[in-house]
């Protein structure tokens, strides 16, 4: 656990030593945004680019993503997914 993960929980205490921090530091653990500050340089591998969460993708945008990684584009012979080939039968 790191220093940031438990000084977040103690702004967000709702205690009397909790209320106390919130008053000396000026933030309230008790937000999202706050902790989100706090924590943020503790994420391995986390990167907030500032950019909207996307769940999916057009079918136009697929070939340039792939030409970006430099990976080839699946063909009909790759119709079966890996997940469900490496799991054996099922």
């Amino acid at each position: 656990m790191n220093v940031e993960h438990v000084f977040a929980a103690f702004l967000g205490a709702r205690d009397l030593p909790g209320t106390v921090a919130r008053k000396v530091f000026g933030w309230d653990g008790r937000h999202s945004e706050v902790v989100k500050e706090i924590i943020g340089d503790t994420q391995d591998g986390y990167q907030h680019t500032g950019l909207p969460d996307l769940r999916s993708l057009a079918a136009a945008a697929v070939p340039t993503v792939y030409a970006a990684l430099n990976a080839a584009v699946p063909g009909p012979q790759d119709v079966t997914r890996w997940h469900i080939a490496d799991r054996g039968p099922l």
